[in-house]
């Protein structure tokens, strides 16, 4: 039989398919599964099912560390007050990990899901094994959140949902100790507020969602650049979208709030510092020649550092309530190179006002579709717990929502 005409038949390629899949499945290759599946099942490539009986909330630190002191339990307690006020979810206490390595956290959290119901974690701190050793280039201890400690009793791996839903609160890791709790004091008195005042939070922040994207031109009428703001985000709300080269619109844009803010900009993954999101502080405008470099026609956007979006911030307030990243750096967590404050987006995000920061990554489609659940879910942890994506990494409060 000639090769061509072997080709032609549908029972070879159905039989070439299945050698392939087979042999993704035994050498684990779950990323490439999962790419498949997604493109054959572009709604859900897996169907999660929520245990309804396991709904309790609860905020991890270390034993004996820095957090594990009677201001920050009292912050804790607080904070269930107005969840409890805001969203009838009970809680399980504040928990004291006593173990040393990722593994004893995984099982600390397997049994609070088993004998105490408890559904959604916030880690506090970075004494805890997830915070160890995390570096630009080294992500292993971070990831155990959503590869480990997310799924009860297996690793989560491709295409499996969530038991659990995680966030992190991390202060800078240059702080000194004192510095440390009072940033975690600060981030829970915010979010505590958060769920006593939503109603009134959500007439300062209208719900609309902006895109602030990358511009690079276009090639025969198509959009050239790292996301096309045209495409949606997926968030069931009405959606905005600047270009980061119009300096001005962008500062007005931030200004003026909006309940969830995407960013697919060009970002320094050396330092994590700099990104292309062009906010302009008084001093760098002076600098850069005033207003008239404001109107001109740059080719490029203005490189903002996260001291001018502090300043940007403490003027006039966080610019969203949500926030999600795509850009080089942006996730970064690492020590400071020549600075002794923060190392990262997210901490200066938190210390800001933003009520949570999350990075979803898998297929397009996937993103979107978390997006949707995170503005129609009654919290963003059980969008993630029904809806998990293939990885959910979220900063802040775990139990923060949209509606």
């Amino acid at each position: 039989m000639k090769i061509p005409e072997l080709l032609k038949r549908k029972k070879f390629w159905v039989a070439i398919i299945i050698v392939i899949t087979i042999m993704l499945v035994f050498s684990q290759a779950s990323f490439t599964v999962c790419w498949i599946t997604s493109i054959v099942s572009p709604e859900h490539p897996c169907y999660c099912s929520v245990n309804v009986e396991k709904d309790r909330v609860t905020i991890i630190v270390s034993k004996g560390g820095i957090y594990d002191t009677d201001d920050v339990a009292s912050s804790v307690s607080k904070y269930f007050t107005s969840v409890k006020k805001d969203l009838n979810i009970e809680n399980a206490g504040l928990k004291k990990f006593p173990g040393k390595t990722i593994d004893e956290l995984d099982k600390f959290v397997d049994d609070l899901y088993m004998d105490d119901n408890v559904a959604y974690i916030i880690l506090i701190g970075d004494d805890l094994p997830t915070a160890s050793g995390v570096n630009a280039t080294n992500w292993e201890s971070l990831a155990a959140i959503y590869w480990k400690m997310e799924c009860v009793d297996e690793d989560c791996g491709c295409c499996r949902c969530s038991d659990i839903a995680i966030s992190s609160i991390m202060p800078p890791f240059a702080y000194t100790d004192p510095e440390k709790v009072s940033f975690i004091l600060k981030t829970m008195e915010t979010y505590t507020d958060y769920h006593n005042n939503f109603e009134s939070y959500m007439k300062k922040y209208p719900r609309t969602a902006l895109h602030l994207t990358d511009y690079e031109g276009s090639e025969n009428g198509k959009y050239i650049g790292l996301a096309d703001p045209k495409e949606g985000l997926g968030y069931d709300m009405p959606q905005e979208y600047v270009y980061n080269t119009e300096y001005q619109k962008v500062t007005d844009k931030l200004k003026k709030k909006h309940l969830a803010m995407h960013f697919s900009i060009h970002g320094d993954d050396t330092t994590g510092r700099d990104m292309s999101l062009s906010i302009i502080g008084k001093q760098q405008l002076e600098r850069l020649g005033g207003p008239a470099f404001l109107s001109a026609k740059h080719t490029q956007p203005y490189w903002s550092t996260i001291d001018e979006y502090l300043e940007f911030a403490r003027e006039n307030g966080a610019p969203a309530l949500f926030m999600s990243g795509f850009s080089c750096g942006d996730l970064i967590i690492k020590s400071p190179m020549n600075r002794t404050d923060y190392c990262c987006w997210p901490q200066a995000f938190m210390d800001t006002g933003t009520w949570a920061y999350y990075a979803g990554f898998g297929t397009n489609s996937e993103g979107k579709r978390m997006n949707k659940a995170f503005s129609n879910e009654q919290t963003i942890g059980l969008a993630v717990r029904k809806y998990r994506a293939q990885q959910n990494l979220i900063f802040g409060d775990i139990l923060a929502h949209m509606k």
